[in-house]
């Protein structure tokens, strides 16, 4: 008799601590200082140009925007093909701190989920102004 409660009750907690996890909201770079970025390598998947911002204001400044923001798994990523801006955050040494996928001005995608942020704030502007005046790397 006693089995025929635990079931059900392990299946509601189950359910319970999934959706709990699911709704809890992420801050990306959480554990990164903006001084500790050297560069930001940015791939964008429309036009096909890579460069590179080593600029202190602007990794500061796309690096407290996503830090801001907070975001929820909106779906999962599995099928999604496609890239608007491919941001990797490079440490002071060398090595790759994160990598993000920024498709909207809302939404980020890191595999294997797409977020979403509450409002328009995540640096799309920005990361399109320093490419029409940064150089294509070669």
């Amino acid at each position: 008799m006693k089995k025929v409660f635990i079931i059900p009750i392990l299946v509601i907690v189950i359910v319970a601590v999934a959706f709990k996890w699911w709704s809890m909201p992420i801050h990306f770079l959480s554990k990164v200082e903006s001084n500790d970025i050297m560069r930001i390598d940015v791939f964008n998947g429309n036009t096909g140009k890579h460069f590179v911002i080593e600029d202190y204001e602007n990794i500061n400044k796309i690096t407290s925007s996503i830090q801001e923001i907070p975001m929820k798994k909106s779906k999962i990523s599995v099928a999604y093909m496609g890239t608007l801006f491919e941001l990797k955050f490079i440490n002071t040494e060398g090595k790759q701190v994160d990598k993000l996928i920024v498709n909207h001005y809302d939404t980020i995608r890191k595999d294997p989920f797409i977020y979403k942020g509450p409002s328009n704030n995540i640096c799309l502007d920005l990361l399109i102004f320093i490419e029409s005046t940064i150089e294509e790397d070669k």
